[in-house]
């Protein structure tokens, strides 16, 4: 019996520690996230597997009978667990063990899923697996929920993706967990899912890693993304005023990973700061499709194809102190007007190079380049060189055939 009463309170200790721990302020850089608190549990616990008498076998089960604020507790020992769970109250569902207390879709088209107005729940220590097309595409946990913590879990080989939110969910932290090998993606919010905290998680084996659609105000920091087939982090379509913080974006040097580490679409008013962006086979950062007014900061971009592409009217965006080194081409520039490019290390260029060091651009007018460093001392102006043969004969009149850093840096910013 004290054996049991032991056991228990070593439980509850452990709910108390991860629960505690998802709602700890997460600080990093000088971008301040999203800030809630989840509430911590002040319900009764519920025990899932094990030896001992009472407890259920089945999570659903234990879902079923609980109320809101009620913790349930998943032991390992009776794992795997093959079911498909429907979270229908603000509950907080915890495993033992992220690496042995699994749950398996067996094969069914989804392991979790958090239903409608379900806000407020909190899933932890889990490995979360095996879903397939069937009748719906296969999703490790599909939230549809606000204010829902997932924090320290393995979601893995799941068809079409590891984590899927759309239409209005908003207010939710994906931290600390591996997500791989999920199909399409291996994170996708899409159509409203506004002000929703990423980071801390480990992402890889996956057409996309993280997939943000016509939503606002996301604040993705400290993911670590590799091992990608299409890009690594894209937002699309009005995904406006987010911020991608001190993330690495790479993949290894197979020729059929990585498009494009972090890819812009028809988006305004981004933030992409502090972020190693190296090794990919496309571009490192693409900026398109009127993408405009986004800020690209103190980033390492090292090592791709392009460094920086801004592509068909993607005007007025700031490119300030990044470093370029290993691209075969730095910054290309196409059909994209008024960008503001200062204070960058570049060291792409040959030594002694009359035009500044691998850069291109064509039909792109009125750009500033300003106080850039050109990998070695420059006490004249830097040309940069149009590629020729591009616009009409009218814009060749027109427009110079070369634009200038007037003040070029005399050592690295």
């Amino acid at each position: 019996m004290q054996k049991n009463i032991f056991k228990k309170s070593m439980v509850i200790g452990l709910i108390i520690l991860v629960v505690g721990a998802s709602v700890t302020p997460f600080i990093g850089g000088t971008i301040e996230k999203n800030k809630y608190k989840l509430p911590i549990s002040n319900g009764n616990t519920l025990y899932v597997g094990g030896n001992e008498t009472g407890n259920y076998t089945k999570i659903q089960d234990a879902i079923d009978d609980a109320v809101d604020g009620d913790t349930i507790f998943v032991y390992n020992y009776s794992s795997p667990y093959y079911e498909n769970i429907i979270i229908d109250k603000s509950i907080s569902l915890i495993g033992e063990d992220r690496d042995s207390t699994i749950i398996d879709a067996n094969g069914d088209s989804y392991v979790l899923r958090i239903n409608k107005n379900t806000d407020w729940v909190n899933i932890s220590g889990f490995t979360i697996r095996n879903t397939s097309y069937y009748l719906q595409p296969g999703i490790g946990i599909e939230m549809k929920s606000n204010y829902t913590n997932i924090s320290g879990n393995n979601i893995i080989s799941n068809q079409y993706a590891g984590i899927f939110a759309t239409d209005y969910v908003c207010n939710n932290t994906i931290s600390g967990n591996v997500i791989s090998n999920n199909g399409d993606y291996d994170i996708i919010f899409r159509d409203f899912c506004n002000y929703n905290n990423i980071y801390g998680n480990n992402i890889s084996l996956a057409s996309s890693g993280i997939w943000i659609e016509n939503s606002i105000g996301n604040f993705i920091e400290n993911n670590e993304i590799s091992n990608i087939y299409g890009n690594g982090i894209c937002l699309i379509s009005h995904s406006n005023g987010n911020i991608i913080l001190n993330s690495i974006t790479m993949t290894s040097t197979s020729t059929n990973l990585t498009y494009c580490g972090i890819d812009l679409s028809s988006c305004e008013y981004n933030n992409i700061t502090n972020n190693d962006i190296i090794d990919n086979n496309g571009d490192g950062i693409a900026i398109s499709w009127q993408s405009c007014y986004n800020r690209i900061d103190n980033n390492i971009i090292n090592n791709n194809e392009i460094g920086i592409v801004l592509d068909t009217f993607a005007h007025h965006n700031n490119i300030n102190i990044n470093h370029f080194e290993g691209n075969s081409l730095s910054i290309k520039l196409i059909k994209s007007n008024s960008n503001s490019i200062k204070n960058n290390n570049f060291y792409d260029n040959k030594s002694g190079d009359f035009f500044a060091g691998n850069i291109e651009f064509s039909n792109s007018f009125f750009t500033i380049w300003n106080h850039n460093f050109w990998g070695e001392p420059v006490y004249h102006s830097r040309i940069i060189k149009r590629i020729l043969g591009k616009g009409t004969i009218g814009d060749i009149i027109k427009f110079p055939m070369i634009q200038r850093d007037f003040f070029p840096a005399i050592t690295p910013n």
